[in-house]
């Protein structure tokens, strides 16, 4: 199980120790929070299943007739603000049995859903939903009554929960964050110091290389993302719920 602490160590080994010892620990830890981990969810994420919407989560909105509609717009609590929610996975409406669903977070996830599904040659469905960062769920078109409702959202993982056999990619993703990140704090100060009689900067002037290579890991990341048993698990039982 990957921690701080070998993300660190890695890092340790892999740069220039003047270079290492130019930024502290928060320094590696913003990076894993703010590129690492949700880059990496966006391909691998958690998925929170079961979570039933109520009345009692209902935003008030108006309608286009001037009206007050309390059925089309919830928020759903937060488990956790360091980890969002990022997307949909699956939505089970009531009585929606012209489909129920909708695949709702941009990106790689979404084109894969939606390749998946069309292949399934589902029927349409009557009402869709859509995500709003940070947690916040619409329905279209707007309901005229409320009914509770389950979905399953996705989420950024933690560090922790980073699966065995993508920890590898995980750890490279995160040391190309490391230097890209380091390059544009370091490189580009007009006195950062020296080191040996060599400028700081001219150590991290190389990184400006792991922006392609980091294209290139997510390449990799697209390849491999739609194996991925826990969302693949999600749609299959998602399409087996809605042909009953």
């Amino acid at each position: 199980m990957l921690d701080m602490n070998i993300l660190i160590g890695r890092m340790k080994r892999r740069l220039p120790d003047p270079v290492f010892k130019a930024v502290t620990t928060d320094f590696f830890i913003d990076v894993l929070m703010s590129e690492t981990l949700p880059t990496y969810s966006q391909y691998y994420p958690k998925i929170i299943k079961g979570i039933l919407v109520t009345g009692a989560m209902a935003i008030e909105t108006i309608d286009t007739a001037g009206k007050i509609n309390l059925c089309c717009k919830y928020v759903v609590p937060l488990v956790d603000d360091l980890y969002p929610y990022t997307g949909i996975a699956t939505f089970n409406y009531p009585r929606n049995y012209t489909n129920g669903g909708t695949y709702s977070n941009a990106g790689a996830i979404d084109a894969f859903s939606a390749k998946v599904m069309s292949s399934m040659n589902m029927p349409d469905t009557r009402f869709t939903a859509s995500f709003e960062a940070p947690n916040v769920v619409e329905i279209s078109p707007p309901p005229k009554m409320h009914m509770d409702f389950s979905m399953s959202l996705y989420q950024t993982r933690r560090l922790e929960e980073v699966k065995n056999g993508y920890e590898e990619w995980f750890k490279k993703l995160f040391e190309c964050d490391v230097k890209i990140a380091l390059y544009h704090k370091l490189y580009t100060i007009s006195d950062g110091g020296s080191y040996g009689g060599i400028e700081i900067k001219d150590y991290v002037s190389k990184f400006e290389d792991y922006e392609s290579k980091r294209d290139d890991l997510l390449e990799e990341f697209q390849k491999d993302f739609y194996k991925d048993p826990d969302r693949f698990d999600e749609i299959f039982s998602y399409n087996q719920l809605t042909a009953n």
